[in-house]
């Protein structure tokens, strides 16, 4: 085994790092979503730019993308079904960089429709906006393969917090009201009732 893979923080390095790829892409797709749902009409009109989806499923996407987006990305920080929504992510965004690709070979000129519905006399797709989604493609990946559960919201008010452990039978079972507090210990024999006596 090499030094490298012996060191701790060799170790947690993938684990955290995903956990950090996690909530970055969460945060930035429900920013990239929330503006698309307060105004779906101009996310439609980023849509038909591209003139790569039929007019009939244009409105229905601008409709239902964007809430997959901020769902996704709530799911992504609370730790929630981390692994479905790193694959939908992922899907999106191979979808994203493919229309992106189309675009930029046909010369369009008009906005990606990425983080704003905005018009394409106001924004332009630029090589960055490909770079950008490579990048949080290639950080979806790696969360994909190096994401642990221990390291979600979920685990740390799961059971160790709200179940048997705290409220369960440790806190409001046996140990706290029952027979060690309010019990023989303390009301019983050996608070209250005779002592033995040595002979």
């Amino acid at each position: 085994m090499s030094d490298l893979a012996r060191r701790p923080g060799a170790r947690l390095l993938g684990p955290y790092l995903a956990w950090l790829f996690c909530v970055a892409l969460g945060v930035v797709f429900i920013v990239a979503g929330v503006p698309k749902i307060i105004d779906p009409l101009g996310f439609a009109h980023s849509i038909a730019n591209y003139h790569l989806v039929p007019d009939t499923l244009i409105n229905a996407m601008a409709i239902t993308l964007p809430w997959i987006e901020v769902c996704c990305g709530l799911g992504l920080i609370l730790g929630l079904s981390v692994r479905a929504n790193l694959l939908v992510v992922e899907a999106m965004l191979m979808v994203f960089i493919g229309a992106i690709l189309s675009a930029m070979s046909r010369e369009l000129d008009i906005s990606c429709g990425c983080f704003t519905a905005a018009s394409a006399d106001t924004a332009h797709m630029t090589r960055a906006t490909l770079y950008w989604d490579i990048i949080w493609l290639v950080m979806g990946l790696h969360a994909l393969i190096f994401y642990k559960p221990m390291l979600s919201v979920r685990s740390w008010f799961g059971r160790s917090w709200f179940g048997r452990s705290w409220f369960g039978r440790s806190w409001f079972g046996r140990s706290w009201f029952g027979r060690s507090w309010f019990g023989r210990s303390w009301f019983g024999r050996s608070r209250f009732g005779p002592k033995k006596t040595s002979a």
